[in-house]
């Protein structure tokens, strides 16, 4: 009776990629970043959750001195 997963496979397993082609992909996906428009971004997030925690911190330390 055979198990499924069991035993030898007959398929060889992958190769890891070598540093030099992780870099290369690493360095092309960093070619298509648009810095300018991440920075944007993380911005306007940032200002959003300081204004946040600034209205709760005011909200809480003004109705519960």
């Amino acid at each position: 009776m055979s198990i499924a997963g069991k035993g030898k496979s007959s398929e060889k397993a992958k190769a890891e990629p070598s540093k030099v082609e992780m870099h290369r992909v690493a360095v092309d996906i960093l070619k298509e970043v648009d810095f300018n428009k991440v920075s944007n971004v993380f911005l306007c997030q940032f200002m959003y959750l300081f204004s946040f925690f600034l209205i709760l911190y005011k909200f809480l330390f003004l109705y519960f001195p």
